[in-house]
């Protein structure tokens, strides 16, 4: 078992990226803004490629999950879980956003059968990556 915080891909071959992300759409939901930090209750949405748009809630925050993958299991700490229907298999990956004004909150990696979802803080993926959200 590994503990891991945001359960992002990074391909390497290309080296480390710094920079901004300029003039982001959501697929359905109009610009991007800034971000917004996880909290209950909040009411988030996402677009998938299984469920297309959905929304939802936030359910737990500070969650500590152990997910099952093909080669073992990895630990992730510090992550959020939303309300059911939420997602599907095929959804990881889906930037989450709140349902008005379109702030990023997370990014969704893992789920269940119900369609409850874990979902990675953006705040830590963007540290990870030396990015930031452009909002102008």
């Amino acid at each position: 078992t590994r503990r891991r915080n945001p359960d992002v891909g990074h391909d390497r071959s290309r080296g480390h990226h710094r920079g901004s992300l300029t003039h982001a759409q959501s697929n359905r939901g109009g610009e991007i803004r800034g971000r917004r930090p996880a909290v209950i209750g909040l009411a988030i949405k996402k677009v998938g490629r299984t469920t297309s748009q959905t929304t939802g809630t936030i359910t737990t925050i500070n969650l500590t999950i152990t997910v099952g993958y093909t080669r073992g299991t990895a630990t992730f700490t510090g992550q959020f879980y939303t309300s059911s229907k939420f997602s599907k298999s095929g959804d990881s990956g889906s930037l989450v956003v709140t349902s008005t004004g379109n702030n990023p909150v997370g990014l969704l990696f893992a789920g269940n059968t119900s369609g409850n979802s874990v979902c990675s803080p953006i705040g830590p993926i963007l540290q990870r990556f030396g990015v930031s959200i452009c909002t102008q």
